[in-house]
Protein backbone atom coordinates (compact mmCIF):
# COMPACT_ATOMS: atom_id res chain seq x y z
CA UNK A 1 0.00 0.00 0.00
CA UNK A 2 2.92 2.23 0.60
CA UNK A 3 3.58 2.74 -3.24
CA UNK A 4 -0.24 3.73 -3.62
CA UNK A 5 0.85 6.69 -1.21
CA UNK A 6 3.84 7.71 -3.06
CA UNK A 7 2.42 7.44 -5.91
CA UNK A 8 0.04 9.69 -5.18
CA UNK A 9 2.84 12.60 -4.05
CA UNK A 10 4.52 12.10 -6.96
CA UNK A 11 1.32 12.81 -9.14
CA UNK A 12 -0.27 15.40 -6.42
CA UNK A 13 3.46 18.07 -7.07
CA UNK A 14 2.94 17.27 -11.01
CA UNK A 15 -0.20 18.07 -11.22
CA UNK A 16 0.73 21.30 -9.48
CA UNK A 17 3.59 22.08 -11.61
CA UNK A 18 1.51 21.77 -14.51
CA UNK A 19 -2.05 23.59 -13.08
CA UNK A 20 0.69 26.67 -12.32
CA UNK A 21 2.37 26.70 -15.32
CA UNK A 22 -0.74 25.74 -17.85
CA UNK A 23 -3.73 25.84 -15.80
CA UNK A 24 -6.66 28.78 -15.35
CA UNK A 25 -7.91 31.22 -12.02
CA UNK A 26 -9.70 27.61 -11.21
CA UNK A 27 -7.54 25.09 -11.30
CA UNK A 28 -4.92 26.60 -10.27
CA UNK A 29 -7.38 27.07 -6.52
CA UNK A 30 -8.41 23.39 -7.40
CA UNK A 31 -4.40 22.45 -7.46
CA UNK A 32 -3.81 24.53 -4.59
CA UNK A 33 -6.12 23.05 -2.20
CA UNK A 34 -5.69 19.60 -2.90
CA UNK A 35 -1.68 20.33 -1.93
CA UNK A 36 -2.63 21.71 1.10
CA UNK A 37 -4.76 19.13 1.95
CA UNK A 38 -2.49 16.66 1.37
CA UNK A 39 0.58 18.93 3.40
CA UNK A 40 -2.08 19.48 6.61
CA UNK A 41 -2.32 15.18 6.01
CA UNK A 42 0.98 14.47 6.72
CA UNK A 43 1.13 17.25 9.76
CA UNK A 44 -1.80 15.79 11.35
CA UNK A 45 -1.13 12.35 11.54
CA UNK A 46 -0.67 10.75 15.05
CA UNK A 47 2.82 9.38 14.78
CA UNK A 48 3.43 5.46 16.24
CA UNK A 49 -0.04 4.80 14.95
CA UNK A 50 -1.11 2.78 11.73
CA UNK A 51 -2.20 5.15 8.99
CA UNK A 52 -5.43 3.02 7.86
CA UNK A 53 -6.25 0.97 11.18
CA UNK A 54 -7.80 3.90 13.08
CA UNK A 55 -9.76 6.72 12.25
CA UNK A 56 -7.94 10.03 12.34
CA UNK A 57 -10.31 12.77 13.37
CA UNK A 58 -7.59 15.50 11.88
CA UNK A 59 -7.69 13.99 9.15
CA UNK A 60 -11.20 13.68 8.49
CA UNK A 61 -11.50 17.38 9.24
CA UNK A 62 -9.42 18.20 6.55
CA UNK A 63 -10.87 16.04 3.88
CA UNK A 64 -14.54 17.38 5.06
CA UNK A 65 -13.21 20.91 4.51
CA UNK A 66 -11.57 19.70 1.10
CA UNK A 67 -14.84 18.36 0.02
CA UNK A 68 -16.82 21.55 1.05
CA UNK A 69 -14.47 23.67 -0.51
CA UNK A 70 -15.08 21.59 -3.68
CA UNK A 71 -18.59 21.66 -3.36
CA UNK A 72 -18.48 25.35 -3.79
CA UNK A 73 -16.37 25.80 -6.36
CA UNK A 74 -18.04 22.90 -8.25
CA UNK A 75 -21.49 25.31 -7.80
CA UNK A 76 -19.95 28.50 -8.44
CA UNK A 77 -18.42 27.60 -11.82
CA UNK A 78 -20.90 24.49 -13.04
CA UNK A 79 -18.14 22.44 -14.81
CA UNK A 80 -18.56 18.55 -14.90
CA UNK A 81 -14.96 17.89 -13.73
CA UNK A 82 -15.43 20.18 -10.48
CA UNK A 83 -18.45 18.19 -9.82
CA UNK A 84 -16.69 14.95 -10.23
CA UNK A 85 -14.11 15.94 -7.82
CA UNK A 86 -16.28 16.82 -5.61
CA UNK A 87 -18.21 13.76 -5.99
CA UNK A 88 -14.65 12.06 -5.20
CA UNK A 89 -14.57 14.09 -2.37
CA UNK A 90 -17.57 13.27 -0.82
CA UNK A 91 -16.07 9.09 -1.28
CA UNK A 92 -13.37 9.67 0.89
CA UNK A 93 -15.32 11.51 3.53
CA UNK A 94 -17.94 8.49 3.61
CA UNK A 95 -14.93 6.48 4.01
CA UNK A 96 -13.76 8.17 6.90
CA UNK A 97 -17.48 8.28 8.13
CA UNK A 98 -17.65 4.43 7.50
CA UNK A 99 -15.04 4.20 10.40
CA UNK A 100 -16.59 5.40 12.94
CA UNK A 101 -18.12 1.90 12.71
CA UNK A 102 -15.43 -0.05 13.49
CA UNK A 103 -17.00 -3.92 13.48
CA UNK A 104 -17.76 -3.28 9.46
CA UNK A 105 -14.80 -1.55 8.04
CA UNK A 106 -11.21 -2.82 7.69
CA UNK A 107 -7.88 -1.31 7.18
CA UNK A 108 -7.97 -2.18 3.50
CA UNK A 109 -11.24 -1.21 2.70
CA UNK A 110 -10.87 2.61 4.92
CA UNK A 111 -7.32 2.86 2.09
CA UNK A 112 -9.55 1.84 -0.81
CA UNK A 113 -12.13 4.98 0.13
CA UNK A 114 -9.66 7.35 1.34
CA UNK A 115 -6.94 6.89 -1.54
CA UNK A 116 -8.42 4.89 -3.91
CA UNK A 117 -10.48 8.20 -4.90
CA UNK A 118 -7.65 10.73 -4.67
CA UNK A 119 -6.28 9.70 -7.74
CA UNK A 120 -9.09 10.05 -10.04
CA UNK A 121 -9.19 13.68 -8.67
CA UNK A 122 -6.20 14.16 -9.80
CA UNK A 123 -6.77 12.92 -12.76
CA UNK A 124 -9.97 15.45 -13.39
CA UNK A 125 -7.26 18.18 -13.02
CA UNK A 126 -4.84 16.88 -15.85
CA UNK A 127 -8.08 16.76 -18.13
CA UNK A 128 -9.12 20.54 -16.92
CA UNK A 129 -5.67 21.73 -17.67
CA UNK A 130 -5.26 19.95 -20.86
CA UNK A 131 -8.96 20.76 -21.84
CA UNK A 132 -7.77 24.56 -20.82
CA UNK A 133 -4.77 24.65 -22.97
CA UNK A 134 -6.63 23.27 -26.07
CA UNK A 135 -9.21 25.76 -25.96
CA UNK A 136 -6.60 28.39 -25.76
CA UNK A 137 -4.60 27.48 -28.91
CA UNK A 138 -7.65 27.32 -31.09
CA UNK A 139 -8.60 30.82 -30.07
CA UNK A 140 -11.87 29.58 -28.28
CA UNK A 141 -11.31 31.36 -25.13
CA UNK A 142 -12.17 30.07 -22.04
CA UNK A 143 -15.30 31.06 -20.02
CA UNK A 144 -15.76 30.45 -16.63
CA UNK A 145 -19.45 30.66 -15.07
CA UNK A 146 -21.49 30.54 -18.16
CA UNK A 147 -23.95 28.10 -19.98
CA UNK A 148 -23.32 26.71 -23.58
CA UNK A 149 -26.71 26.54 -24.48
CA UNK A 150 -28.82 29.02 -25.67
CA UNK A 151 -31.03 31.14 -23.66
CA UNK A 152 -34.75 30.07 -23.53
CA UNK A 153 -35.40 33.92 -24.75
CA UNK A 154 -33.48 32.88 -28.56
CA UNK A 155 -35.32 29.57 -28.73
CA UNK A 156 -38.71 31.37 -28.68
CA UNK A 157 -37.35 33.40 -31.60
CA UNK A 158 -36.71 30.30 -33.85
Amino acid sequence: MWYAVYGFWLLVVLTSLATWRWGGRIERGVAGSYLAAALATVALRLPGTSEYANLNVGVFVIDLMLMMGLVWTALKHAQWWLIASAALQLVTVLGHVAMFDAQRTGPFSYFAAVVGSSYPSQILLVYAIVRRVRRTKTGRGFRYSQSRSRSVSSLRES
